[in-house]
């Protein structure tokens, strides 16, 4: 099961409480709470990407099977 292989990310809320009753303890007995930093990211004033060059739309034309081309 994943919570013998590897650290799960999200637990629900019956089972914390179904393993807290089988243990006979409490949530904060099971649970180690960590803070990680997140790294923000930063724009730049003025930057709009990747411009798309000579690179223009084509007007699609949309026909019904039955109508003639």
């Amino acid at each position: 099961h994943r919570l013998v292989t590897k650290p799960p990310q999200r637990v629900n809320i019956e089972l914390l409480a179904a393993l807290c009753d089988i243990l006979g303890c409490t949530a904060a007995d099971l649970l180690e709470f960590r803070i990680e930093e997140v790294r923000e990211l930063r724009h730049v004033a003025g930057d709009t990407g990747p411009g798309i060059g000579e690179l223009r739309p084509i007007r699609a034309t949309i026909r019904r099977p039955h109508e003639p081309q």
